[in-house]
Formats: structure tokens, C-alpha cells, sequence
């Protein structure tokens, strides 16, 4: 089983070094200095193939290279092809392992640091032209006679393994993040769907031709003027899909740019390829940072909806406590009424008519606080009939007794899917409202209107509260000062101000006004029932270039 195994792996690498040789030989005959499509290869497979087949890579590049250099030999000369046919691929993998490792290049399976990628393909095509001006110097003397420069030929070697890897490594890395399953005609029309790729087709494609057709077209100013134009798609693409856009971008923009010229050692080339590698380092550095403050500000998004379904399960869970708890009590009364009979029963043989009246009034006032306690819980109206019959019954018997007039009204399409919580959260926000305008002894009525409706499938629920503040009924209210400061307690409101109010209501991504003015204070809340969408997400610190 074991030779098996190991049989098994042997075929894998040879297969891998077949197919990286066959690449190579199907990418080299359109790579040249300004546009070394080979090291786009190179890297590609460095960056996303596992150590173990890093062997079979260096195996696959020399059997190209040997036959392409063995090609060149008689111009160049034997040591020329002896030191060309060291693959260069050897070189990068210190670069490459020192990416991966130590400047977390993929931080996880679904992360890409764009920021150690830029920096990664930098020293890749430093390393990489240094050696080929190197191998370039070995050539035969009579191949020198229209050489350029050491400088000029360094910086154009540069320049093209860096555009060679723009255009290649693109593809490959986003095939790999993508890890497409299943059918491919499902998978080949959710591409054609994706907005990305319509803005692709309809947008770029076209506007890059026309330009790249115009600058072929004229080779004057207005050439100029057209293929610095052919950016302005891509910053575009960029600026609203993020990093994914700027690298399929910058592979457009670089083919286009390098079709148009043909590869000679010279100052205008030099000036169009170093404008290239700018912009497109500084698009994919744009894109990256995009698609980063997008990714951040989902996560916000996404941990603030957690955190107000979590408080809102918490008022749930705090609710059914406070249910249980009235119902504890409930019963307590039912067996404080029963001991009360027997006492006063056994108190008739014993004690005075004096003493029996002032223990059944101490009985009694006990049992009305425990009842009052337990009604500021949960009101029983609630469990018999719903909450609209604890806003209309409960909250209405509390202020008929403070001598307020009380009025409470539905509009709309009553909806029977409201969630427990926002019930706790209208039923506590009445409350609250209710309990602050009736500490004023100039209020003498109360109006509440509740409506209910739905938008995109999202309910909603409006309360409007309005006190009616009257001179004359000033005097009326002070006798029944004491009262009125009973209001809140009996509502369970009385730890419950506007701010915390406030907060409550935007726990349903809602809003609450209050309008004072002379004769009536209104009190507007609107409040949503499900998940909304966060309106603002801002973070204190800048977010790292890694994009998914």
C-alpha cells in the first residue's frame, strides 16, 4: 500500500512538471523583454501551487528552457546557453517563501494581503531582472553592438517581468479564491449575472477597444491622450467592485499598452511602461483598500445586528421573567386571600371588632401593593387578551385612578406576527411616556394611537402619545398629587427616562421625537420589526490591505 501511495505521488509530480513545461511553452513565444509573460507564469504557480511540487516546477522549467536556449546558442554562444538554462524559478523561491511566511501573503484559505502581494512581485522582478541583464552581459560580443545601457536595460527588464505578472497572476489567484463546485453551467451563468462582469463587457471591453483602436490609429498627441485614457474604465470598475476589479483591470490595460508597442530599448518605451506599473500599483493598492473599508464595514454591519438581536432576546428573556414573576405573585395573593379568611375566622372568638377591622384593613392594603406589584410586572390584561388589551385596560385603569382622561386607539392593518420583543418594547415605551407626562399636574388627558403596517415585507409599528396640558385642571390635580406619583411605579416605569427611551426605540432602528408646545406634548415613535439595515458603520483605526 505504501509503494502504492508513493507511486502515486511520483505520477503527481511528473504530471505537474509536464503541465507547467507545456505552459511554458505555450507562453513563451509571446513573451519578450517588455512583456516577460513566462515570469506571470513563474509566479503564479510559485504563489499557489504547495511546497511539495516546488521540485516538479524547477524540473518543468528547465526542459523549456533548455530547448529554447539550445535554439539561441549559435548567436548568443555556449555559455550564454549554459548559464540561460538555470531556471530562473530557483531564485524566486526564497522571495516567494519569505512572502508566504513572513508577511502572511494568504492569511487564511479566503484572504489575500495585497499589500505583501504588491511588495512580493516588486522583489520578484528585481530579482529576476537583475539576473537577466546578468545572463544578457554573457552573450557573444557581436550581440552587444545595439545593446542598451546596464541602467536602461535593468529598468526595462524590471518593468516588463513586472507587467508579464500583472497579467497573469490575476486570473490565477482568482480562480483559486473562487473554488468553483459544481455544474459549470450553473457556474458559467452566475458569472455572466454578476454585476462586475456586465460592467465588464458593456463598459470596459468596449471603451478600451475604441481607445486602444484610436491610439493605434494616430501615433500623435491624440494617441497619447487615448491610452492614457484607457485607466479611466479601470479606476472606475475599481472605485465600485473594489480589489477584484482593479487586478482583472490592470490585465486589460497592460495588454493593450504592451500590443501597441513593440519592444525596443528605448527612453518612450521605458516612459510608457513606467507609467503602467504606477498606475496599476496604485489601482490594486486603491482596489485592495476598498474592497477593505466594504469588507469592514459589513462586519460592523454584521456584529451590530448581532449585538441588537442579542439585546433584543435579552428584553425578551427579561419579559417572560418578569411573567413568571407576576404569576408567583398571583398565586401568593390567592393564598394571602384564604390565610386572611381563616385568620379573620379564628380572630372572631379572640379579638375586639376594633382589632378584626384593623387587621383586615392591613390585609387588604397588603394584598392591593402585591396585586399593584404584580400588575407593574406584567399586566394579567396582557396574558388574557394581548398587549393592545394591557395598553387599553392596564395602563387605562392606572390613570382613570391619577384622574387623567385616557383614550387608546389601532389604526391600520392589525398584524398578529409582531415578535415578543418590540411587544415588550411598545408596551414599555407607553408606558415610559405616559408615566413623564402625567408627573405634570397640568396634563389632564392622554390619547395613544398605535398603527401598524408593512413595507417590503418589513412590519412597523407608529405610536403617537399626546398629553393635553390644561391652566384649569391644575388645581383639580393637586389633590390628587400623590396619586399621580403612584403612575409610575404601578407601570413598571418609573426607572425608564426619555434617553433610555431613546435608546430603546433605535434598538429597533427606530426614532422618537417629542414636540412640547402650549396646550399638548406629543411623543412620535416609529419602530421596525426585523432586521434593518445598518444606516452608518464607522471604525477608529484603518483596516489592513487583506480583501477575501
Amino acid at each position: 500500500m505504501g509503494e502504492g501511495l508513493r507511486g502515486r505521488r511520483w505520477l503527481t509530480h511528473i504530471l505537474v512538471a509536464a503541465g507547467y513545461a507545456l505552459a511554458y511553452f505555450v507562453v513563451r513565444p509571446f513573451s519578450d523583454a517588455q512583456w516577460t509573460l513566462t515570469s506571470g507564469l513563474r509566479v503564479a504557480c510559485l504563489l499557489l501551487m504547495p511546497y511539495r511540487f516546488w521540485p516538479a516546477l524547477v524540473l518543468g522549467e528547465v526542459l523549456p528552457l533548455a530547448y529554447w536556449n539550445y535554439q539561441e546558442g549559435m548567436d548568443f554562444g555556449w555559455i550564454w546557453m549554459l548559464l540561460a538554462s538555470m531556471p530562473p524559478i530557483t531564485v524566486g523561491m526564497p522571495i516567494v517563501w519569505w512572502c508566504r511566511h513572513r508577511l502572511a501573503l494568504f492569511p487564511s484559505r479566503r484572504l489575500v494581503n495585497i499589500g505583501a502581494l504588491l511588495q512580493c512581485l516588486l522583489l520578484l522582478s528585481m530579482a529576476w531582472a537583475f539576473m537577466s541583464y546578468l545572463l544578457y552581459l554573457t552573450a557573444s560580443p557581436s550581440h552587444h553592438e545595439n545593446a542598451a545601457a546596464p541602467a536602461l536595460g535593468t529598468v526595462m527588464y524590471f518593468l516588463g517581468n513586472y507587467l508579464g505578472m500583472v497579467t497573469i497572476l490575476p486570473w490565477a489567484l482568482l480562480a483559486r479564491l473562487e473554488q468553483w463546485r459544481g455544474q459549470w453551467r450553473f457556474k458559467l451563468k452566475q458569472l455572466l449575472a454578476n454585476h462586475m462582469s456586465r460592467d465588464i463587457f458593456a463598459i470596459v471591453l468596449p471603451s478600451m477597444g475604441a481607445l486602444s483602436a484610436l491610439s493605434y490609429v494616430d501615433q500623435g498627441d491624440l494617441g497619447e491622450v487615448a491610452r492614457a485614457a484607457m485607466l479611466l474604465p479601470i479606476a472606475w470598475l475599481t472605485l465600485k467592485h473594489g480589489w477584484r476589479a482593479s487586478l482583472l483591470g490592470s490585465t486589460f490595460v497592460v495588454t493593450c499598452v504592451c500590443m501597441l508597442f513593440a519592444c525596443k530599448p528605448d527612453g518612450e518605451m521605458l516612459q510608457v511602461q513606467s507609467y503602467v506599473v504606477i498606475t496599476v500599483t496604485c489601482l490594486c493598492a486603491l482596489g485592495a483598500h476598498v474592497s477593505s473599508r466594504r469588507q469592514q464595514k459589513e462586519q460592523v454591519m454584521t456584529y451590530v445586528q448581532q449585538t441588537k438581536q442579542a439585546a433584543k432576546s435579552s428584553l425578551n428573556f427579561g419579559d417572560r421573567h418578569l411573567k413568571q414573576a407576576s404569576r408567583a405573585l398571583e398565586c401568593v395573593l390567592s393564598v394571602l386571600e384564604v390565610e386572611q379568611l381563616n385568620v379573620s375566622e379564628k380572630l372572631r372568638h379572640v379579638a375586639t371588632d376594633t382589632e378584626r377591622s384593623i387587621y383586615d384593613k392591613q390585609a387588604g392594603l397588603l394584598q392591593r401593593r402585591i396585586y399593584h406589584l404584580a400588575e407593574s410586572m406584567h399586566p394579567s390584561a396582557w396574558r388574557l387578551g394581548g398587549m393592545q388589551a394591557a395598553l387599553r385596560d392596564s395602563v387605562g385603569r392606572v390613570l382613570n385612578e391619577a384622574g387623567l382622561l385616557y383614550r387608546f386607539r389601532t389604526k391600520g392593518q392589525r398584524s398578529n406576527a409582531l415578535s415578543p420583543s418590540i411587544q415588550v418594547a411598545i408596551y414599555r415605551s407607553v408606558c415610559a411616556a405616559v408615566a413623564s407626562m402625567s408627573s405634570d399636574l397640568a396634563c389632564a388627558s392622554v390619547d395613544v394611537v398605535m398603527r401598524e403596517g408593512m413595507t417590503h415585507g418589513h412590519p412597523w409599528v407608529m405610536l403617537r402619545i399626546d398629553g393635553g396640558l390644561s391652566k384649569l385642571a391644575i388645581a383639580r390635580n393637586v389633590c390628587l398629587a400623590q396619586e399621580r406619583e403612584r403612575v409610575a411605579p404601578k407601570l413598571g416605569a418609573h426607572a425608564l427616562d426619555f434617553q433610555e427611551l431613546r435608546n430603546l426605540i433605535q434598538l429597533f432602528d427606530g426614532e422618537l421625537r417629542i414636540r412640547e408646545g402650549r396646550d399638548k406634548v406629543r411623543v412620535t415613535a416609529l419602530l421596525f420589526d426585523g432586521a434593518q439595515r445598518v444606516r452608518e458603520s464607522t471604525t477608529a483605526f484603518t483596516p489592513p490591505l487583506w480583501v477575501s
